[in-house]
């Protein structure tokens, strides 16, 4: 995988990502799923994410990230994606500490 943050101000950081996912052995998988997953593709997850700090302290965070599971063939024959296509999250949270 590869990624990268930034400081854009001293308040804003952007945060992204991007990394390819693969199984090494899918021999276990197969057992427990008892089904033939003969793919080690996964796919490839991207996600985004910034980081809010208004008074530049740690007292008030505000977390914000967005990320897409695009799936591989591996994935497909786990959970029949083809049917639903890539997968989303998005997460938004506020830390106070006093």
């Amino acid at each position: 995988g590869m990624g990268a943050d930034a400081d854009v101000t001293p308040q804003l950081r952007v945060l992204s990502n991007i990394s390819k996912l693969n199984f090494v052995n899918t021999s276990s998988l197969s057992a427990l799923r008892n089904q033939a997953v003969t793919s080690t593709d996964l796919g490839v997850d991207l996600s985004i994410g910034a980081q809010y700090r208004p008074f530049m302290t740690q007292n008030v965070v505000l977390n914000a990230s967005a990320a897409a599971l695009l799936p591989g063939k591996g994935l497909k024959q786990l959970y029949d994606e083809d049917k639903r296509g890539a997968q989303y999250s998005i997460l938004v949270n506020l830390l106070l500490t006093y």
